[in-house]
């Protein structure tokens, strides 16, 4: 399901909306609003007061200053079809990442392995 028009059959960057719209803030480092690079690769530091992505607009309402998942305006977060993270139950992030799972290190996936 795509986060900027919420149909099915394509991603947010095949969006024909969202490629319709200039101003979605696609290409940029969510962190410090670099075009050279995204944020898996940004270093800067940035003042907390500003939120975790000061230069990310979001796809649900539009406005400055936090992505989609963590979305007043969005109860489901990721999970647009519904559900949540089957370790703590948040919307904001999938299984994989889940902090909770991260914390037990290797208790779960050796648990998976018997």
């Amino acid at each position: 399901v795509c986060f900027h028009c919420r149909k099915p059959g394509h991603g947010v960057a095949d969006c024909p909306a969202a490629l319709d719209s200039q101003d979605m803030g696609t290409g940029i480092c969510y962190r410090c609003g670099s075009t050279e690079h995204e944020i898996k690769k940004c270093k800067a530091k940035i003042d907390p007061a500003l939120g975790e992505f000061p230069y990310a607009k979001c796809f649900i309402c539009g406005e400055m200053g936090h992505l989609s998942r963590s979305c007043p305006d969005n109860p489901k977060g990721l999970y647009a079809e519904g559900g949540s993270c089957r370790v703590c139950g948040s919307v904001e992030h999938f299984k994989k990442d889940c902090p909770e799972n991260q914390n037990s290190g290797g208790e779960m996936r050796n648990s998976l392995k018997s």
